[in-house]
């Protein structure tokens, strides 16, 4: 008896572990290059004395982990010339303070104080482009060459290059949040591509959407609250047998 209440209520543990991240998921459908995180969980096997030998038994279930879906979402034309996306996969390369390298596949950009690239999160790219003060217009390409246009130069400057970073496992990679990517021994380390061999493309004047299927997450919620209830509904049961088991001892 006491198994099926350690059951239920680990079932429920993990029910709510899945509300939580479909509630998270809906809540930022509307957030630029979001990805929907999924649930992965794990049967616990227990085990039983018998006459000889040890017995697997079922000894329910709990959350193995979380990963986010690496599904690009669709591109939003936005003509904004500070706007990127990444047609393809692949992720923009940024450095912390530490001068470590993380990942974001948001390409809202804007130039800080010094007049460098840099991304919403108020990190620098690691191409460090430098924009100067003067101007008029950006442009850049799809194998991620910046170029402006300033005054008295009859042709475009060359900024810098833009890499992309390519992973084996990009769904392996460290979530730290606000849409930002650190490699893990699971995603593998960063991988680049030549110039005229990069599968991906960046966009200019474009943003990408979440990912969020919304029927999806609608569905999962739905199912998810139905277990935990129906685990609720075994463990009350699992206790009213368990006192009266006892008040029959007793009795």
């Amino acid at each position: 008896m006491l198994d099926s209440m350690h059951i239920a209520a680990l079932g429920m543990e993990s029910q709510q572990t899945m509300v939580d991240t479909i509630s998270n998921n809906i809540a930022n459908i509307n957030t630029q290059s979001f990805k929907a995180a999924q649930v992965n969980f794990e049967d616990l096997v227990g085990k039983r004395d018998g006459a000889q030998d040890l017995i697997p038994s079922g000894a329910g279930v709990r959350v193995a982990g979380l990963r986010y879906n690496s599904t690009p979402g669709d591109m939003k034309q936005t003509d904004n010339e500070m706007d990127i996306a990444i047609a393809g996969k692949g992720f923009f390369e940024l450095i912390n303070d530490n001068g470590d390298s993380l990942y974001t596949r948001n390409g809202s950009l804007k130039i800080n104080a010094d007049g460098i690239l840099e991304s919403v999160n108020g990190l620098p790219l690691s191409a460090l482009i430098e924009v100067p003060s003067d101007y008029t217009s950006l442009a850049i390409t799809t194998d991620g060459t910046v170029l402006a246009d300033v005054p008295d130069q009859k042709d475009p400057v060359t900024l810098g290059q833009l890499e992309l970073a390519h992973f084996i496992n990009p769904e392996g990679l460290e979530n730290l949040g606000n849409g930002l990517y650190r490699s893990s021994p699971d995603s593998g380390e960063a991988q680049y591509f030549a110039t005229d061999s990069n599968p991906s493309k960046i966009l200019q004047g474009y943003v990408e959407s979440s990912n969020v299927n919304m029927v999806q997450e609608l569905t999962s919620l739905v199912l998810a609250q139905k277990a935990y209830g129906l685990n609720s509904r075994i463990l009350q049961a699992s206790d009213e047998i368990l006192s009266l088991i006892n008040d029959l001892r007793r009795g």
